[in-house]
């Protein structure tokens, strides 16, 4: 097993989990911020405009992000020059292994 103590990385550990389940990989130069609720529902961590911006720095061009009231994520993909996109559930977001 692996210790994980920030909460950001639940939604990546989630779709890592059910990426190897569903044998489909995550599209390649995408990164995952989040945190997942014992409901499933997606929640915001602090500083996201800042982690989205670090990820792109990266080289990250598609972001996966929480859908956050205020956060303007057109702005924030001109940006990082990607694309973000936003989910509200664990269900949303495994999609994207499709």
């Amino acid at each position: 097993g692996i210790r994980v103590v920030e909460p950001a990385s639940d939604l990546a550990l989630a779709l890592a989990i059910a990426s190897a389940h569903f044998k489909r990989a995550l599209p390649a130069a995408t990164a995952v911020i989040g945190e997942v609720g014992l409901g499933g529902e997606v929640r915001a961590v602090s500083h996201m405009e800042q982690r989205c911006l670090e990820a792109a720095r990266l080289g990250y061009t598609t972001i996966l992000v929480p859908r956050v009231k205020g956060l303007d994520t057109q702005r924030l993909a001109k940006s990082a020059k990607g694309t973000i996109i936003e989910c509200t559930d664990i269900g949303k977001a495994i999609d994207l292994l499709s």
